[in-house]
Order: structure tokens, then C-alpha cells, then sequence
């Protein structure tokens, strides 16, 4: 079989049809992976429609080498088809003015068509009653409106004259009869201009697959090549199905490379070595354990033919090899994945030369940009960061087109990685915003939308926040164009989770009326289903947050404002009703009760926490109802008694910021009763709840909501301690100098020589930085008590908080300045300048 290797590695539906021919995903997987939106969107109308061409085209050709076998293909060339169809009519309704009448009329006519062939080949199928039911589903289609007043005569006639056809080949003329009758009225119809012309062509197309059907003998009950075809032949095909057929049935790594031994490996042209290793790579996209059992037989059978390790087989089947690891890697953590990032820095090391000789220019800047993933998944930050350079710079070299903009785009957002590590924030900043613009113009919505929390996160660090502000808006154009508006609203939620983070509430109450847009949460269809539901609630509970935000900025509280946040907090309890959601429909009733309470309405608030206490809570809210409880308690001795059971929740829960804020509340509960010294002990505890969760949080830009609570802490203590006379005024005041600046050291990057560190000290030391990756994107708010589901990275960040202190406690006697700093122990603000100057 002839296969032109070009067209698999650059067309998406037919190195995904190769996968489902060879059985490396099922036709199943293959039609949802061709249907995805980001694939849909990751093309313009027209390159989309080119894509879809050519692996038709390709297909059809297929059936001069075995008939039956480009079914597979014309299949997904009709699902995509027909995808990008339903996505445009979902854009319509939302924003009729988004698609053209034009632009969604020609997408019709070009599903139909592909229907119309997909139904005239498949009577090389086993089942003529398929092909049937195709051509019947082709008409319909053809007949969809709009048509723009000119009916697609040749579309529908083509498939009528394929039903009748299909049916007297079937030998049931019965079901020729109606189809004959419609054909004739079409051909009869006036302004058909074109007529004889096209009838012609489709009769000519249902001749050819006569032919090719007649050529074959007889129907083939498998539309996959049979298993006679030996391994040991020339066929590249041929033996990636083998190689697929021995990777389905092995696990351990040991057998799998054993059994490699099994094939006898054909001697590949330069070409089809390049088509297997990106059939791999088409396979690593959907099943990537598989892919990898693959690689591994590919990689020890070329092994065996002695080649030099540069030769093109080689070094492509390394190249396979070390992108399958990282894959596995990358999803599979802790031990699993660090072998495996070990193993792919060496196989990847291995294949570059090879490659760049054999000028396999993209392929080789792609491997330089696995190497630096492998460096990096090793905690070889310093190495990591050269390959990412180099690997961004042969990028860059390439000529411009859609798999390099979105390679160069990873490779930026990579780079990013390690300048943020290595303490160069603006310049990780500036990489993340031209990665996160090529994701953009490529339509790239999870890359995007990664590339984008990652910028906010720096950009608010490094003062330019509004960069990330105005690259969040700019990424609504892009999910509005997505079919499934369900993952938009998510992604919206997402993005408005940052702002609200950032404080740039304006930022975030667009975003979340985008979000209430996509799901249309104003209309009122009785069809919606739960997931729909319950994502409604969620957006509607946090567009609730912002405006009580508002609300609580202004001193008295916006009355119009609490008012609004309050009624978001009912439509939020009535859709997670609907959904059947009890945790939302409770979070929604809590902060129910948070809106009376800030409008004033005390009586509202308490009926309302009776309501709540009736229908009952789950138990993941009990801390936050006790709260309530205490601050609704009718006695002193009542309030203090749910507070502390609030604190005693939290900390148990391991949610210290929660914890702090009661205890902040229970302070000033003392401090009204007159009870100042245990109001002092409060806040002492206070502080050490919030000095813990402090060192979790790996960025001064994430612990922006904290900072204010260690403010009006201090605040708070200075004036009680004045109250008391009793000499810990001042010791509260040079803390809360010291916490300023040892704030601002928090987990960044603090540069050490390592040639002056004892070997057990730089052991620790790439121990606790793997401990700062794993929590530096975490994110605080001040809100948690009233959106108790809005913290969800926190308890991970506690949890690596408390093995960091275990290796800071292994380094105190090795670098103990280094550890009051990381630890922020140093209490006093000379405390702090000596450390600084040693």
C-alpha cells in the first residue's frame, strides 16, 4: 500500500483514522476526538473545510488499495462536518449576528455532500441498509435551511439517486419507488441551471464505487485490513499495527520491550519512519499509556537493527519514545513520574543530534522542549531553563504555521516557568503574554485560559494588573466561539475565581455576566438538565460574592447592592435545588444569612439561620453555621461558645484562614464584654493560625487577602494593648514592621551558591524546591466564610506547607538565617536587618 506520509503528519482526521484503523483507539474515540471544539476552533472556516477535503480525497484513494478501507475516514469526514454545523447553529441562536446566513448555509451543503459520499462508498460495507439510511439522513440535511432562496438541487438529487440506487442493488425496489418519484421532481424543477452537468457527476462517483465494489468480489464483513498481512512485509502500516497489536495485550515495561523481539522489523523508507512516530504521536493525544507501551516495542525494535544512533530511524523512534514518557509523566506523579522524566531526559538527549543532523528541524525543537520538561520534572531548574531557551530559539527559526505557533507558545509559557523560578517575574510576564496570545489566535481555549491564570498571577506581583485584566476580556471572544457553552461558563468562572483573587471586581462581575450569558441563566427552558443547573447555581453564587463585595467597600453598606448580592444568593439555593445539589444549595442558604447580617436585618438573618438548621446542612458547612450561630447568639456566653466551636471546626478541617477570622471575631466578642487580656490571647492565636497559612502561600501576590487580616490584626492588638498598659504595645508594632518586609521574601527564590553549602544542605534545599512548585499557584481569598467552596487548592498548600517545615527544621543548624527568613520567625525589625545583612 502506497501512503504519503505528509498527509498523515499534517492532517488531524487522518493520522486519527489511522489510530482507529490499527485499533489503537476505537471508531468511538476517533469520531469524539474529530468532533471536539478544540479542534473545531482550532481552525478558520476555511482551513477546517481544506482539512476535511483532503482526508475525504485521501480517503476515497484508499479504496483503490483495499475496498472498504477509507470508510473509517469518510466517516469522521462526516462527523466533523456535521459537528462544525451544530456548533455554528448554537452560535446562531446565542448571537444571531455572529453567523452569517451565508457562512452557516455553505456548511450545510458541504455536511451534506460528505454525507452523500460517505453513503455511496459505504455499500462497500457489509450493510446495504446503512447506506441507505445514510443517503436518507443526506437529504434531510441538504434540505436544511437556510439555503439562501436556491435550493441545493445537485445535493439532493445526488442523494436521492444514491437511495435509489442502494435500493435496487439491495434487490428491494419497493424502496426505490418514493425516492424515484422525488428525484424526478427535482430533476424537473426550473432553475437548476447546471442540471446535466451534475448529474453527471454523480452518477459517474456512484459508477466508480460500483466498480471498486464489483473489483473486490464480495462484501467484507471488516472494513480494518485482515490480520494475513504479515509483520515481516514492507508495509509501514503494516507494522505499526503490529506493533499497536503487541502493545493492547502487554503492561510491564520489561515484557513489552521483550516482545519487541517478536517483530521482524521491515527496512522503512526515511519517509514511513516518520509517519509511524507521528502515528504515535496522534495516539499519545487519547491514550497515552498505550502510546507509551508503543514506543517502547518501536524504540527496541529499531535498537535491534544496529543502526547508528543518529541514523533517521533511530532518533525518530527516540524522539517517540521521550515524548510518550513525558506524557505518562506529567499525568502520572510522584515515583512513576519521576522515572519516567529521568528516563526521557536520557532518550531525549539521545535523539536530538540525530535529528537536527537529518534536518527534522520541528521535530528536534520539540524534543528540546520535552528535554527541558524532563529537566524541569527533575528539579534541574538551571538546565531545564537553557533547554527551554534553546528549544524557543529553533522554534522561532521555523517557517510560520499553526503547529509552530502553538509549539513556540508552549515553549514560552515553559520559559516563563523557570524566569518566575529563578526570581525574573517581568520577564516570565512579558513570555506569558505572547504565549498566551498565540494560544488565542489559534483558538487554543485550555492553553489559553492557562496561559492567562498564569499571567494574572504575575502580572498583579510584578504592579500590571490591568495586562491581565484586558488578556481576561480578550479571552471571552475566544470562548464565545466554543460549541459547548457549558465549559465556556466554567472557563468564565475560572478566570472571574482570578479577578475576584486580584480585587478587580469590575473585571470579575463581567466575566461572570458572561458566564450567566452562556448559560443562559435569565431564560426560563424546562429542559435544562442537572449539570446545568448546578453550574448556574455555582456562577450565580459567586456573581452574589462580587456584588456583596461592592456592597461591604462602601461605609455604610450599598443597601441596592446587598440587595442584589441577596437575591443571588436565592436564585443560587433555588437552581441547586433543581440540580439536586445539597452542598450548594446550603452554601447558597449561608450566604444568605452573611447578606441580612450586612444589610442590617438582624430578625432576617436569624429566621433565616433557623430555615438553614431545619432543612438541614452537610457537614463540611457545620464550622460556618457556627459561626453564624455565634454571631446571632442572644448572650455573651452563647456567642463565644459557637465561635469556639467554629475555630475548633476550622482547625480541624485544616483551614487556618477560616480559623483566624473567627478568632478575630471571637476578639472583638471579649473585647465588648470587657474581657481584654483573653481578647489579647485570641489574637495572639490568631496570628499564629495566619503566620502558618502565610508560609503556605508561596507568593506575595497570593496572599493579598491575607495581608489585610494581619493589618487590622496588628491594628487591633496595639489598641487593646495600649488599653492594658502592659508593654506589649511596642512589641506588637516592631512585628508588624518585621512581617512588612519578611512578607515580601515569602517563597520566592532567595539565590544560594551551591559550592558554599554543605552537600546535606543542597539535598534539602532541591527537596524544598520541589515543595514550592507544588504550592506556589495557590490562591487566598477573605471570602472563604462566605463562599466556603472557593479555597479549593488551600488544604493541598497547608498540607506541603507542614513537609517544608519538616526540611526547614532539618536546616535550621545548616543555614540558620536563611530558615527565619523562609520561616518569617524573625520578630523584630533588628532581627530582620541583621538577617538581611548577613
Amino acid at each position: 500500500m502506497t501512503v504519503d506520509p505528509r498527509a498523515v503528519v499534517n492532517n488531524r482526521l487522518i493520522s486519527i483514522g489511522f489510530a482507529a484503523v490499527t485499533g489503537s483507539m476505537s471508531v468511538d474515540e476517533a469520531v469524539e476526538a474529530v468532533t471536539n471544539p478544540q479542534l473545531l476552533t482550532a481552525y478558520t472556516d476555511a482551513d477546517l473545510r481544506d482539512l476535511i477535503e483532503e482526508a475525504a480525497e485521501w480517503a476515497i484513494d484508499r479504496h483503490t488499495d483495499y475496498a472498504g478501507y477509507g470508510l473509517i475516514w469518510q466517516r469522521l469526514c462526516l462527523e466533523c462536518a456535521q459537528a462544525q454545523v451544530r456548533r455554528l447553529g448554537e452560535a446562531r441562536h446565542r448571537a444571531p449576528q455572529q453567523v452569517s446566513d451565508e457562512l452557516f448555509s455553505a456548511w450545510i451543503g458541504f455536511a451534506s455532500w460528505q454525507a452523500i459520499s460517505y453513503g455511496y462508498w459505504a455499500i462497500l460495507g457489509p450493510d446495504l441498509r446503512e447506506a441507505y439510511a445514510i443517503l436518507q439522513d443526506a437529504e434531510l440535511l441538504a434540505r436544511g435551511l437556510p439555503d439562501l432562496d436556491l435550493p441545493r438541487f445537485f445535493e439532493i438529487a445526488a442523494a436521492l439517486y444514491g437511495q435509489v440506487r442502494v435500493a435496487n442493488l439491495g434487490g428491494h425496489p419497493e424502496y426505490a419507488a418514493l425516492p424515484g418519484l422525488h428525484l424526478d421532481e427535482v430533476l424537473a424543477a426550473p432553475g437548476w441551471h447546471t442540471k446535466d452537468a451534475d448529474q453527471q457527476r454523480f452518477v459517474a462517483l456512484f459508477d466508480q464505487v460500483i466498480r471498486a465494489r464489483e473489483a473486490d468480489g464480495s462484501q467484507r464483513e471488516n472494513l480494518a485490513p485482515e490480520a494475513e498481512h504479515s509483520s515481516a512485509e514492507t508495509d509501514a502500516l503494516d507494522y505499526y499495527a503490529a506493533v499497536a497489536e503487541l502493545a493492547s495485550t502487554m503492561s510491564e515495561r520489561d515484557a513489552v520491550v521483550d516482545r519487541a523481539r517478536e517483530i521482524t522489523r521491515p527496512a522503512m523508507s526515511e519517509a514511513n519512519e516518520e509517519m509511524v512516530t507521528n502515528l504515535m504521536g496522534s495516539v499519545l493525544a487519547d491514550t497515552p499509556a498505550t502510546a507509551l507501551r508503543m514506543a517502547r516495542i518501536h524504540h527496541a525494535a529499531t535498537e535491534m537493527t544496529n543502526q547508528d544512533v543518529t541514523s533517521p530511524a533511530r532518533a525518530l523512534a527516540a524522539f517517540a519514545l521521550g515524548r510518550a514518557q513525558i506524557k505518562c509523566a506529567l499525568i502520572g506523579g510522584d515515583q512513576f513520574g519521576q522515572d519516567l522524566f529521568a528516563e526521557a531526559a536520557l532518550v531525549l538527549e539521545q535523539c536530538i543530534p540525530g535529528l537536527t543532523h537529518h534536518r527534522y528541524d520541528e521535530a528536534s525543537a520539540m524534543a528540546q522542549r520535552y528535554l527541558g520538561m524532563a529537566l524541569r520534572g527533575q528539579g534541574r531548574m538551571a538546565e531545564a531553563h537553557t533547554a527551554y531557551l534553546e528549544a524557543a530559539e529553533r522554534l522561532e527559526a521555523l517557517p510560520d504555521g499553526r503547529n509552530k505557533r502553538i509549539e513556540l507558545a508552549s515553549a514560552l509559557g515553559n520559559l516563563a516557568d523557570t524566569y518566575e523560578h529563578l526570581g525574573q517575574p517581568a520577564r516570565a510576564l512579558d513570555l506569558l503574554i505572547r504565549a498566551h496570545e498565540n494560544f488565542l489566535q489559534d483558538g487554543d481555549v485550555r492553553l489559553a485560559l492557562q496561559a492567562l491564570g498564569n499571567m494574572w498571577r504575575l502580572a498583579y506581583a510584578v504592579g500590571r494588573g490591568d495586562e491581565a485584566a484586558n488578556a481576561a476580556l480578550a479571552s471571552l471572544h475566544l470562548m464565545e466561539s466554543v460549541a459547548n457553552l457549558q465549559e465556556a461558563a466554567q472557563a468564565a468562572v475560572r478566570l472571574a475565581e482570578f479577578a475576584i483573587t486580584y480585587r478587580q471586581l469590575d473585571i470579575a462581575y463581567t466575566l461572570l455576566d458572561s458566564a450567566g450569558a452562556f448559560l443562559g441563566t435569565e431564560d426560563a427552558e424546562p429542559d435544562r438538565d442537572q449539570k446545568w443547573y448546578s453550574l448556574c447555581s455555582e456562577v450565580l453564587l459567586w456573581q452574589g460574592v462580587v456584588t456583596y463585595m461592592i456592597a461591604n467597600a462602601e461605609d455604610p453598606p450599598s443597601a441596592e447592592y446587598v440587595s442584589l448580592a441577596a437575591d443571588f444568593a436565592t436564585r443560587s439555593r433555588d437552581a441547586a435545588a433543581h440540580a439536586g445539589n445539597s452542598f450548594r444549595r446550603a452554601s447558597a442558604e449561608v450566604f444568605e444569612v452573611w447578606c441580612a447580617l450586612l444589610a442590617g436585618d438582624r430578625p432576617s438573618a436569624d429566621r433565616k439561620l433557623r430555615e438553614l438548621l431545619t432543612d438541614g446542612f452537610p457537614p463540611r458547612l457545620t464550622a460556618q453555621v457556627e459561626t453564624l450561630m455565634g454571631r446571632l447568639a442572644e448572650s455573651p456566653e452563647d456567642a463565644a461558645r459557637h465561635l469556639n466551636r467554629a475555630i475548633e471546626g476550622f482547625t480541624q478541617a485544616g483551614r487556618p484562614d477560616q480559623a483566624a477570622a473567627t478568632l478575630t471575631s471571637l476578639a472583638d466578642l471579649l473585647e465588648r464584654d470587657g474581657d481584654v487580656e483573653s481578647a489579647l490571647v485570641a489574637l495572639e492565636d490568631a496570628h499564629q493560625m495566619l503566620s502558618k497559612l502565610r508560609g503556605a502561600l508561596a507568593r506575595d501576590d497570593s496572599r493579598v487577602g491575607l495581608r489585610g487580616q494581619f493589618e487590622s490584626l496588628y491594628d487591633h492588638a496595639v489598641v487593646l494593648s495600649c488599653r492594658r498598659d502592659d508593654g506589649r504595645t511596642w512589641a506588637w508594632t516592631e512585628r508588624a514592621k518585621s512581617r512588612a518586609t519578611v512578607e515580601l521574601m515569602a517563597l520566592s527564590p532567595i539565590p544560594l551558591d551551591p559550592t558554599t553549602l554543605p552537600p546535606e544542605a543542597v539535598i534539602l534545599l532541591a527537596e524544598e524546591n520541589q515543595l514550592i512548585d507544588q504550592i506556589r499557584s495557590a490562591r487566598f481569598t477573605d471570602l472563604a466564610t462566605l463562599y466556603p467552596d472557593s479555597s479549593r487548592e488551600l488544604n493541598a498548600a497547608v498540607d506541603a506547607h507542614d513537609q517544608l517545615r519538616d526540611i526547614w527544621d532539618q536546616l535550621r543548624h545548616l543555614l540558620p538565617e536563611y530558615v527565619s527568613l523562609r520561616t518569617g520567625e524573625v520578630r523584630e525589625w533588628t532581627e530582620v536587618q541583621a538577617v538581611l545583612d548577613s
